[in-house]
This record gives structure tokens, C-alpha cells and sequence, in this order.
């Protein structure tokens, strides 16, 4: 066996290589551990930007409860042209606001004449511009699938049907309409929910619903409120949905974004009274006697609104060189001063 000792005494190099391989031993360890503490203090410094930024989209969500709130108290109450423009046109107060080391956006994707003019807008969504999915009937879905996607009518048709069936309880509700089969025989079963939808993602699971189709439909479908449609924000779209005519809803838009044209600015205006829009209409276009019973029934009905209570709000804090984002989004009830829904990712 041979002693380090007497080797060390007889051999001062290998005693040097020895050290030297030991004090290599201790800086690869060192430089580990290094590497280690480096590796944790940035894991931890994201996750306190990622909260610093959680809580500056926070505060977005907090103004813009806050100027709903403000305008349902004022004395114009919701219908005015200002507080239009406050909701849905409003960079001044939603774009680029600076909280401590950080800043918030509050925007979301206007559409224009149709999902191929989109653009983005600061301010935020009127959910009861839509159609909602849980009280539409059959015919309104099916004009809304055909003019936002193209649809066949025939394949329209099925997909409305299978949209109401989902909610439906029983076979029954939709007369020759079955659908529980289709699900059951999935490669991967499960049984249509016969409730409410809860979500707009629910869509997904519907018969004859695909992503492309969603994505083309989403602009235009909600889950919340009481089915009644706010006509002074409501798309063309969702309007000839409802089973007016092309030129009807020409003329409703037309009055609605003033000279310029130009949703949500300053010279639009505002229909005021659900029972006499047609009234109102007649203001500042010919409105022949079928266009006023067909915006008479749909208000008796109870179709139609002037005004919405609930609101979509998204918001992205991010950092002041915008490196690190983070989002929440929400949809406030502003008639019982409620967040009913929340997403953050």
C-alpha cells in the first residue's frame, strides 16, 4: 500500500498536484452552488415581477369597475355618447397607464363589419351586445352561424340545434334532433351537459363545433345577461341575427356612428327608449312600416335593450420595457356590483 506521507515526503509535486486537485474539487463545488443561489434569486425575482404585475392589471380591472360604477351614477346615467365613449374609446384612460414599476392596458378586439376588420380598442366589452347562447332560439343562431362564418344554411341548422340541445334537458326539446348518441360513441364519451352554459369554451364540446368555427363566432355569442341585445352596441351581425333586414340594420348603424362614421366617438348617437326605436330611428331616416313592426316586435318581445349590466374587462400589466406580461380578465355585473367570472394567466 502506498503512504501519501511518505510519498509526500519523498515527492513535494505530487503533494502540489494533490492540493491543487483538491482546491479544484472545491471551486467546481463552489461554482455549483453558485450557479444554484444565481438560479433561485432569478426564479425568485420573476415570481415577484409576476405578482408586482399580477397586481398592475389588477388595478386596471379596478379603474375600469370604477369608471362603470362613476358613469351608472351620474346623472346622464348609461346612455350618452361620453359615456360610450368612456366604456369603449378610451386610450386616455386604459392605454399605457403607468403603476409604479410597471404599466396596464385595458383593451379588447372591436369588430367592425365583420371578424375581417378587427382592430384593437382600449376601454371595454359590452357582453350584452351578443347573442346569448343560453336564451337565443334555433332561427337567431342559425342566421348568426351563416353570416359569421359562411355556413351552409343546412349545416347552420344542425349546429344551432346542437347548441340548444346542449343546454336542453331531454331528447325531446328538439323535435327530431338527437344527439346523446354522438357523444356516447366519441372516442373519448361524454354526455351533453343539458344545463346552461358557463362558459363560452363549452362551445368546444358542442356537435359540429370546431376551432375554426369558434374563433369566427366568439365576437358574437355570450353567456351572460338576459338574452335582451343593447342596440345602441350591437354588430351588424348580431342585428340581422335577430331577423332584421340588411337595410334596417344599415340605417340603425349609420345613425348610431354619427357624421364621422366612427363607433364610440363623440358625435354618436345613442337610441334611448327599447320601445320607440323606430320612433327615434325615424329621426334621422325614413323608416318604412315594416321595418317599425319588425323593431316593435322584437322589443315586445323583449328582444332588445338600451341599456347592459354586464362587462368584459381585460387587462395586462407589464413591465416598463413590456419584457414580462401578465393578464386578468373578468366580467363585472355592474347591477349587483359583482366579479362573476375571473381568469388569470
Amino acid at each position: 500500500m502506498i503512504n501519501l506521507f511518505t510519498l509526500g515526503k519523498k515527492s513535494p509535486g505530487t503533494v502540489l498536484i494533490l492540493t491543487l486537485w483538491a482546491l479544484g474539487l472545491l471551486a467546481i463545488f463552489a461554482i455549483n452552488i453558485g450557479i444554484g443561489i444565481r438560479q433561485k434569486i432569478v426564479i425568485l425575482s420573476r415570481l415577484e415581477q409576476r405578482s408586482q404585475l399580477k397586481l398592475i392589471a389588477d388595478a386596471g380591472i379596478k379603474k375600469a369597475i370604477t369608471i362603470l360604477n362613476a358613469d351608472s351614477k351620474s346623472n346622464q346615467g348609461h346612455n350618452s355618447t361620453l359615456v360610450k365613449m368612456w366604456k369603449y374609446n378610451n386610450p386616455a384612460h386604459f392605454h399605457n397607464i403607468k403603476v409604479g414599476n410597471g404599466q396596464f392596458d385595458v383593451s379588447y378586439t372591436f369588430v367592425g363589419q365583420n371578424v375581417s376588420q378587427l382592430m384593437k380598442r382600449y376601454g371595454i366589452v359590452d357582453e350584452e351586445s351578443k347573442v346569448n347562447i343560453n336564451t337565443a332560439d334555433a332561427d337567431t343562431l342559425k342566421r348568426l352561424i351563416v353570416y359569421a362564418t359562411g355556413l351552409d344554411p343546412i349545416e347552420a341548422d344542425k349546429l344551432a340545434k346542437a347548441i340548444i340541445d346542449w343546454r336542453e334537458y331531454g331528447e325531446s326539446e328538439i323535435v327530431g334532433f338527437f344527439s346523446d348518441e354522438y357523444y356516447e360513441n366519441l372516442v373519448n364519451p361524454y354526455p351533453p351537459k343539458k344545463s346552461k352554459y358557463e362558459v363560452m369554451e363549452e362551445l368546444l364540446l358542442v356537435k359540429g363545433m370546431d376551432p375554426k368555427l369558434f374563433e369566427l363566432l366568439r365576437h358574437y355569442l355570450t353567456v351572460y345577461g338576459d338574452g335582451k341585445v343593447n342596440i345602441n352596441t350591437a354588430s351588424g351581425y348580431v342585428l340581422l341575427s335577430l331577423g332584421l333586414n340588411e337595410e334596417l340594420v344599415n340605417k340603425i348603424l349609420v345613425t348610431r356612428r354619427g357624421r364621422d362614421g366612427i363607433e364610440a366617438t363623440e358625435d354618436d348617437y345613442i337610441f334611448q327608449d327599447p320601445y320607440n326605436i323606430a320612433g327615434e330611428l325615424a329621426a334621422f331616416d325614413e323608416v318604412q312600416p315594416n321595418e317599425t313592426s319588425m323593431l316593435d316586435e322584437l322589443s315586445i318581445n323583449e328582444k332588445l335593450n338600451t341599456n347592459s349590466y354586464y362587462y368584459r374587462i381585460e387587462s395586462k400589466g407589464q413591465s416598463l420595457n413590456k419584457e414580462i406580461s401578465q393578464y386578468i380578465r373578468c366580467v363585472y355585473n355592474l347591477r349587483n356590483n359583482k366579479i362573476v367570472y375571473w381568469q388569470e394567466k
